[in-house]
């Protein structure tokens, strides 16, 4: 779903009526983001003609930044009346309540779909001769795919501080893995999906005040209280031991960041004195500018992989991700029908 912001802007006269322009006492509130991580593992099964199970594994990750309603921080738009030498104050949000601007100008973006995807060459896994066969798990790969392999999909979503995920079958492969003769009991050939943290996360430096500046300017009472994301290491294995390392990658998530103030400058008596800032979906900042009174900009663009990562994805990147899932299950299927047979692959 696309984030549609909300705004708030005040502009106060100027010149002979700057005395009877009063801004008014509005307590906006907002919330800090919190990041959901759905984690898909498409698995791709047939067999040979000796009943030894082919198996190829992708993995997909797909964060989404929401509002965590826990967090909620308030800024006074009166109290920054005095901030803005031209009284004009911008504040944009997200629609469920996240803070996307102050005082800029921001271009929305989707959210991330797929986030990476492991080439197929290091996801397949085929049992040697010695292996054990499975002949009725064959056969049922063999009638239910037409002679065409199976492709089951497990699929887990990590949300708040967690460790640890057990990805399981999604509703239209469920039948796969039920008991019994006439359903696939595919468990055994297959076996668990999991998620786990593959390391320490990566939180960088947010926006800082140097305090031999407090010293020299003072007034730098008004805040944004704000929260840099984490860059989190997971790994993603599954197998007939759950051992088998099918994808391991960074991702942004918020919740794991560490929490900031970012000061607000104050006007500046004669010139002009400016502020701006814009935030991606996952809190992080992507631009960030100050206007001194000399006339002097100085502007951060943020164009790390973070930045990049935190921006989220343009509806045409999304819309190539999602024909690369698909993409990704054709190629995994003719994979493992050519690994199984050889001879016949077309």
């Amino acid at each position: 779903m696309y984030q549609v912001a909300r705004s708030i802007s005040l502009f106060l006269v100027s010149g002979s009526l700057a005395a009877c322009a009063v801004t008014p006492n509005i307590i906006e509130t907002y919330y800090l983001p919190k990041t959901e991580v759905t984690f898909r593992v498409i698995r791709t099964v047939g067999c040979d003609a000796n009943d030894h199970p082919i198996v190829a594994n992708s993995a997909t990750v797909t964060p989404v930044h929401l509002a965590d309603y826990n967090k909620k921080r308030t800024l006074e738009i009166k109290r920054l009346d005095g901030f803005f030498a031209n009284s004009d104050i911008k504040v944009e949000y997200f629609d469920d309540g996240r803070l996307k601007s102050v005082n800029a100008t921001t271009t929305g973006q989707g959210e991330a779909i797929i986030k990476s995807a492991i080439s197929l060459a290091g996801a397949i896994m085929a049992f040697d001769g010695s292996s054990p066969r499975f002949p009725a798990q064959c056969k049922f790969i063999k009638d239910q795919g037409k002679d065409k392999p199976l492709t089951p999909t497990f699929e887990g979503t990590l949300s708040g501080k967690a460790n640890g995920l057990t990805l399981t079958p999604d509703d239209s492969s469920l039948f796969y893995f039920r008991p019994g003769p006439s359903s696939g009991n595919l468990q055994a050939v297959l076996g668990n999906a999991s998620v786990s943290l593959n390391g320490e996360p990566a939180v960088p430096a947010p926006p800082q005040l140097m305090p031999d500046s407090v010293s020299h300017h003072q007034g730098y009472d008004v805040n944004l209280h704000l929260r840099q994301p984490a860059q989190m290491p997971f790994i993603v294995k599954a197998g007939p031991n759950g051992d088998q390392d099918i994808w391991h990658g960074r991702v942004t998530v918020a919740q794991y960041g560490i929490e900031y103030d970012l000061p607000i400058p104050s006007a500046a008596l004669f010139g002009k004195q400016g502020f701006a800032v814009a935030f991606g979906e996952s809190g992080a900042i992507t631009s960030l500018q100050y206007v001194k009174e000399t006339g002097a900009v100085a502007v951060v663009n943020v164009g790390s992989a973070l930045a990049a990562a935190a921006a989220g994805d343009s509806p045409s990147k999304k819309a190539a991700d999602l024909k690369a899932e698909a993409d990704i299950i054709a190629q995994q299927q003719r994979l493992v029908r050519c690994t199984a047979n050889p001879k016949g692959c077309t």
